[in-house]
């Protein structure tokens, strides 16, 4: 029985003991005999991330677990740099929070700043920012363009916004005032004009004309042989790359000997053939051989490649830069031309446009607002190298500004013409104008016509292959001419070809031999050596009862040019338009073809020179000759025309002996 009891109290105890442990983790405390949990430490079981909660636990010596969260961390630094950006953590890398503001760009007083990421207007405008200032003029203070806010306080009388009339004559659209300075209105001007008269102008660049032909020739007329057989071309080598007509070009790519071999060729032809290759100069000729020899070699040292037929091109056209010759040149697959074309040696006529001169005892004016203003100087010197007579609308003979410049080698830019009134100077900035050429269309080659009672003969080209027989019945106008007490010779665009249709014309009319002093020689060329024999040939002054006009412009070259020497010759001849093309030292070429390249090399045979004395001794080529009276090609005879009404220059009454052929334009 007592053990029972015994048993029984064991248990209740045991239940009572559970119990009260049970209660204790409900509560955390324990009273009496309750069992206190003992935990050890914590110990983590997944580590927490920027983004993900963590977790941990710890256990009692009872047993019992207890486990508890550890917080996601969240990210942290890093900076957001724009509004197409957001910072990154540091910690995980990973982008976060919101974009970054708007950069960059300047708020204006019309515009909010844009961002210079995104573009997007941003913040306000500012009032007192101001990006496009105009200037005070003669009539508003200075401005903002875009808000329309006066910003300055005065205005400024010399500045004058769109200008009206041509000119030193232009006045300012909305005050009204010239650009020119207020001058002493007690200034009277002279009366007393000194206009041009047209015969004695006429007279006067004749006789000067004259003078200059009638000089002797001083130079020495070229006469030598080329001898060297190593520098002439073979009789094989003539046959093979000689000939009269232009071959066709094909592109082509060479080694290093097929290239130094057409370098070879081309040398030799000059050698051979090239009338002006002492005029330039042989040890020049020797010197760029042995450039291009020089610059062939380190191309192939440089560029493991073949040669181009461009490359070769350039090699050459960079060692014969020293030619300046109209009708010598080069033709490529891809470039051709001249090499005074090619070398840059154009020269050009320019004018002031709207701006003429008169003269009266004082000097040479022109009117500004009805008041004369005389010219003082040209870029702060003399201006008499500028100074051109020309034709005004009227027809009257008047004075233009006038530079003759090559635009390759000299600034167009900066020059300027002071004009001075009583004691009150002005300078103005010049803008040079070229004068224009004219372009031939919708009219035959050569034709005569009758306007106005003038007659009219134009050729346009003096190529006998093709125009023979209008190019006769243009010589035989000669004969017709001679008893026409006013004519016109219209070269305009004459290019060149035969130069007997221009002497055919001159016997015709003068019956005698054309002779306008050159020298002159051609070249002949055989296998034991070439050689040049040059005679001087004199100038024949001839009389002209008549008044001759003939026109030109710079596209009159060659033969072209023979035509105005050869009308030089004849005194009551005025020449009027602008430069022609200087094409005029050599002719008769031919074309050499070198084997690898395919390049073509025009070489002129003829050795012309018949403008040392025109230009004091200096090359021609590319200058060309010059007008007595300067005008645009497209007007040229239009403003003849009127020159002749203005001065009421007699005419024939009866041009019934003129056969008229052809059609011909302005």
């Amino acid at each position: 029985m007592k053990k029972i009891i015994t048993f029984l109290a064991v248990i209740i105890i045991s239940l009572f003991c559970l119990c009260a442990c049970e209660n204790m983790q409900k509560t955390g405390t324990t009273t009496g005999s309750e069992h206190i949990h003992a935990y050890g430490e914590w110990q983590t079981v997944k580590e927490a991330d920027c983004v993900n909660a963590g977790e941990r636990e710890r256990t009692c010596s009872c047993g019992e677990t207890e486990t508890e969260e550890i917080p996601a961390l969240g990210h942290t630094g890093g900076t957001a740099e724009n509004c197409k950006s957001r910072a990154k953590c540091e910690r995980c890398g990973e982008e976060y929070g919101d974009y970054g503001p708007h950069i960059g760009g300047e708020a204006t007083c019309k515009q909010r700043a844009r961002c210079e990421v995104c573009s997007y207007p941003y913040c306000v405008v500012d009032p007192d920012t101001h990006k496009k200032i105009l200037a005070a003029t003669s009539v508003s203070n200075e401005k903002c363009r875009d808000c329309k806010k006066e910003l300055g306080d005065s205005l400024d009388p010399k500045n004058h916004e769109k200008l009206e009339g041509k000119g030193l004559d232009k006045v300012c659209a909305r005050c009204k005032r010239t650009l020119l300075p207020e001058t002493d209105a007690g200034i009277v001007d002279s009366t007393n004009e000194k206009p041009i008269d047209y015969n004695e102008y006429l007279k006067k660049v004749n006789d000067e004309r004259r003078d200059r032909l009638s000089k002797p020739y001083e130079g020495i007329a070229p006469q030598y042989v080329r001898s060297d057989k190593n520098k002439l071309l073979t009789a094989a080598e003539r046959e093979k790359y000689v000939s009269s007509d232009m071959p066709k070009r094909n592109g082509a790519m060479m080694t290093k000997e097929q290239a130094l071999a057409d370098a070879e060729i081309c040398f030799k032809a000059f050698y051979t053939y090239y009338s002006l290759y002492e005029y330039f100069g042989a040890d020049k000729f020797e010197e760029a051989e042995r450039k291009a020899v020089a610059a062939i070699n380190a191309y192939y040292k440089e560029y493991d490649m073949p040669m181009t037929d461009g490359d070769f091109y350039d090699i050459m056209l960079s060692s014969l830069d020293f030619i300046v010759d109209a009708h010598a040149g080069m033709y490529g697959t891809s470039r051709k031309g001249s090499f005074a074309k090619l070398n840059k040696k154009y020269t050009y006529a320019y004018y002031v446009e709207d701006i003429i001169f008169r003269e009266d005892d004082t000097g040479y004016y022109t009117l500004v607002q009805g008041k004369k203003w005389y010219l003082e100087k040209v870029n702060g010197g003399d201006f008499s190298e500028y100074l051109k007579v020309t034709i005004d609308e009227s027809g009257e003979l008047v004075y233009a500004l006038v530079r003759i410049a090559n635009p390759d080698e000299e600034s167009l830019e900066g020059d300027t013409l002071t004009v001075k009134r009583g004691e009150t100077e002005y300078s103005h900035k010049i803008v040079w104008k070229k004068y224009n050429t004219r372009l031939s269309a919708g009219e035959t080659i050569a034709g005569a016509r009758i306007e106005n009672g003038v007659p009219i003969i134009h050729t346009r080209s003096f190529d006998s292959g093709r125009y023979d027989a209008e190019l006769l019945k243009y010589a035989g106008t000669g004969s017709q001419l001679k008893k026409q007490k006013l004519f016109v010779i219209d070269l305009r665009g004459n290019g060149g070809g035969s130069s007997r249709y221009a002497e055919s014309w001159v016997r015709n009319y003068s019956g005698s031999y054309v002779g306008y002093p050159f020298v002159f020689a051609r070249l002949n060329a055989s296998l034991s050596g070439s050689s040049i024999n040059a005679a001087v040939r004199p100038f024949v002054p001839k009389e002209n009862p008549n008044n001759t006009i003939v026109l030109i412009d710079k596209n009159v070259a060659s033969s072209g040019e023979l035509a105005y020497q050869y009308h030089s010759t004849f005194n009551n001849t005025l020449f009027v338009g602008t430069n022609t093309a200087g094409c005029m030292l050599a002719g008769e070429y031919v074309y050499v073809q070198v084997p690898n390249s395919h390049t073509v090399f025009v070489i002129g045979r003829n050795y012309i020179d018949g403008c040392k004395d025109y230009y004091n001794g200096m090359n021609p080529e590319g200058i060309g000759l010059t007008p007595d009276v300067f005008v645009n090609s497209t007007e040229a005879l239009d403003l003849t025309m009127k020159m002749i009404e203005y001065y009421g220059i007699e005419k024939s009454k009866d041009t019934s002996g003129i056969t008229t052929f052809g059609t011909g334009k302005r």
